[in-house]
């Protein structure tokens, strides 16, 4: 995991309290810059699920021009 990847996981876990978190990299193995999904389940509330994404503004992917599939 590179530097800057621990340091918003690190940050992201301060901000939800120290809960339990889920990663999910959604880019293919290798790919840089990764793209990740992380979820906490339970914050803010019981029962609720919170998400976030790290390196999503940094992929090029023609497809996701104007938030459309095309």
């Amino acid at each position: 995991m590179r530097r800057d990847e621990e340091q918003y996981l690190a940050w992201l876990d301060d901000l939800a309290g120290g809960s339990a978190r889920r990663v999910y990299e959604i880019t293919d193995p290798g790919e840089v810059p990764p793209v990740l999904a992380i979820v906490y389940d339970d914050i803010p509330d019981p029962g609720l699920s919170t998400g976030f994404t790290f390196g999503l503004s940094g992929v090029s992917r023609p497809n996701w021009k104007g938030g459309l599939n095309r």
